[in-house]
């Protein structure tokens, strides 16, 4: 993925911080269960299976549709537990809505690196398209920058900034 040091750099230690998380919640101190896809399962999206994979079946029409709505079944369970999970490490956090906007940006982040082979088909199949996955991601971002304005917080550290500058 073409990003900047920075940006990358803010990404590994949100995802960090919240395999930690998942670490000592989730995972009880389980250490050899724990990976990247402990927070963005890799699942195989159901765009991604194609008729050629089941030539050798006696009906591959009808396994491909079986494969694709098992698919289907498989990453909305996956997108479900992500959301809960999510939703469960964000409530932990005393954090203001904008730097939970930013952990989101690291996970959307995450889920665009490991189901990268997978959207690279979209490209020449129309264009890149986020998986529902991702695009339950982003969901939960926009929430997240809406509470912010709406709450008031970035409206409150913006003048916190101001306060602190020196002249």
């Amino acid at each position: 993925m073409n990003q900047a040091l920075e940006t990358t750099n803010r990404d590994i230690r949100a995802i960090l911080r919240f395999l930690e998380f998942l670490y000592r919640e989730e995972y009880h101190h389980k250490l050899d269960q724990l990976s990247l896809t402990s927070i963005i399962p890799d699942l195989p999206t159901p765009d991604s299976i194609k008729i050629h994979q089941f030539k050798t079946e006696a009906h591959p029409g009808d396994a491909l549709v079986i494969a694709k709505l098992s698919a289907e079944e498989e990453m909305t369970k996956a997108i479900s537990q992500m959301e809960k999970t999510v939703s469960n490490y964000l409530d932990s956090l005393t954090v203001t809505f904008e730097a939970q906007v930013n952990y989101l940006k690291s996970f959307v982040n995450l889920g665009k690196f490991i189901y990268l082979r997978q959207t690279k088909d979209f490209a020449r199949e129309g264009g890149y398209q986020d998986i529902d996955l991702i695009k339950s991601l982003r969901k939960i971002q926009s929430q997240k920058a809406e509470q912010s304005v709406t709450s008031g917080q970035k409206t409150e550290s913006r003048k916190r900034q101001r306060e602190k500058m020196v002249p």
